[in-house]
């Protein structure tokens, strides 16, 4: 029995050089009569406690060149284990080595502190697999990755020979729970300190958002993001969201010479389908992003159902997004953005509040003041914009209920959060002495209001009492306006696809 106190306990790869070191407080090697050599050793890496335990053959074996070794490998720390156990052949130069692997925690996030980031709180999980170490790096196949209860078997990769080294991982799931996934209140940035009583102003909101903008692209700087080349791909036969079920889904993820794309990002719906691509390149002054996304009669109730299990939302939508920006912060890219944005909603029993973005914010501030009535249903809403420099001007802007044709032009200056919208509502059946006013939305994206310009009140006074004579003539002679909007609603296409 020898015990020790101190000392470092280091890992090192052949091909790169790189190295972990665990600084010790303590340990212990045991070697008693007939039984295995053990080595405990207890320390720390980077702070963070951990345990280290080394199981091997009895002494006498040992010394025996022509047995293999039996070993066994244990380490944990912030409740996470990880074990490889086999056997190993001599002599140990000319051989690779296999063991099986297990690695179990409960949560993703108990990694932060080694990591160095935060990570999303998904778990528990485990993983198995068979463990390969040779010359040219390391290699676990038969890889089974549980999370919840979504399991994901394949394979991974890293090739430490390679210059940069390359990372592969290749993983299939016959089916995939998105519940067992979820972010909560999870951020990739570190948490930050309550806000004060007061409310901050928009520069000093700009400043905090510079100040996270800079330390995120620290961490996914050009250098860091240079040191390795990785690849990832994922199939998924059964994509489960709560009990909505969907189709086939995958994911591919690629990190090449510093340029991160992830995409394409695929989910399939009975009846829709939706695919995003991400592409993010940082230089040694800014960033570049670009952003594809493409969203086909997509059941919306299926992420408003994400947010709220009870949610009856109902209803689909399409999607076209085709944006690039650089700029010097992520929080700035909006700002230079460039591209097309346009959208197509056909809404059931559309509510507020739950999908918290600012499209579906305005339309349910517009709705009420175009078509108070309580009997109209909402048809559809088109929306197709184009972005320069930051400003979203629109091509088309319509809203359809069954009684009201709304039409609108306006947009949003991403650079003051300033949005301006014009909207023209006309009921579809000419009426005697009708009053319908165009509407105005002002305002910031956060803090935006609904009213009236005097000019159209005093314009609209002319056409409320002319309209004993042109509601008639127009009833005569004027073309019908479905009460279900087929005319647009049907239609509804990106131009630019």
């Amino acid at each position: 029995l020898l015990n020790f106190e101190g000392g470092h306990f280091t890992l090192r790869d052949a091909n790169t050089g790189a190295k972990t070191s665990i600084a010790l407080d303590k340990g212990e090697l045991s070697s008693a009569a007939g039984a295995p050599v053990r080595l405990e050793l207890y320390g720390a890496l980077d702070a963070v406690p951990v345990y280290i335990g080394i199981q091997t053959a009895k002494a006498a074996d040992l010394i025996n060149p022509n047995l293999p070794i039996p070993f066994k490998f244990n380490a944990s720390s912030s409740g996470a284990a990880i074990q490889l156990a086999g056997d190993i052949d001599r002599p140990f130069a000319t051989r690779d080595i296999e063991l099986a692997l297990d690695m179990s925690a409960s949560r993703l996030d108990n990694f932060n502190a080694l990591a160095h980031t935060s990570l999303p709180p998904w778990g528990p999980w485990l993983a198995s697999g068979k463990f390969h170490m040779t010359s040219g790096g390391y290699e676990v196949s038969a890889l089974q990755l549980r999370v919840g209860s979504s399991v994901l078997s394949g394979q991974g990769k890293l090739d430490t020979k390679a210059v940069p080294p390359r990372i592969d991982v290749a993983l299939s799931a016959p089916s995939i729970q998105l519940d067992d996934f979820r972010f909560g209140d999870w951020s990739p940035e570190k948490k930050k300190p309550d806000a004060p009583a007061h409310k901050k102003s928009k520069q000093v909101l700009q400043q905090e958002a510079d100040a996270a903008s800079k330390q995120t692209q620290q961490m996914l700087s050009r250098e860091v993001l240079r040191r390795q080349n990785a690849y990832l791909a994922v199939r998924v036969g059964q994509v489960v969201s709560g009990t909505d079920l969907l189709g086939s889904g995958k994911l591919e993820a690629r990190l090449e010479n510093g340029r991160a794309v992830i995409g394409p990002v695929v989910v399939n719906t009975p009846g829709g389908a939706a695919m995003m691509r991400m592409a993010y390149e940082p230089d040694e002054k800014d960033v570049a992003l670009d952003l594809r996304v493409e969203a086909k009669k997509f059941d919306y109730g299926i992420l408003a159902r994400r947010i709220d299990p009870k949610s009856e939302m109902r209803g689909v939508f399409s999607l076209d997004v085709d944006v690039s920006a650089r700029a010097q912060y992520l929080s700035e890219l909006l700002r230079y953005g460039k591209g097309n944005i346009d959208f197509a909603v056909w809404p059931e029993n559309l509510k507020s509040g739950l999908l918290d973005v600012w499209a579906v914010n305005v339309l349910m501030a517009l709705l009420p003041a175009v078509d108070a009535s309580s009997e109209s249903k909402v048809n559809c809403a088109i929306g197709n914009f184009f972005l320069s420099d930051g400003k979203l001007s629109e091509k088309k802007i319509i809203i359809d209920t069954s009684r009201m044709r709304v039409t609108g032009k306006g947009g949003v200056d991403f650079a003051t959060q300033e949005i301006n919208l014009y909207v023209q509502p006309r009921a579809k059946t000419p009426q005697f002495l009708s009053f319908a006013l165009p509407i105005e939305l002002s305002g910031t994206l956060d803090d935006f209001h609904v009213g009236v310009r005097v000019v159209d009140v005093l314009g609209m006074v002319g056409q409320f009492a002319t309209s004993v004579v042109w509601v008639p003539l127009q009833s005569l002679f004027g073309k019908k306006t479905p009460e279900d909007g087929r005319d647009v609603c049907g239609a509804a296409e990106f131009a630019h696809q």
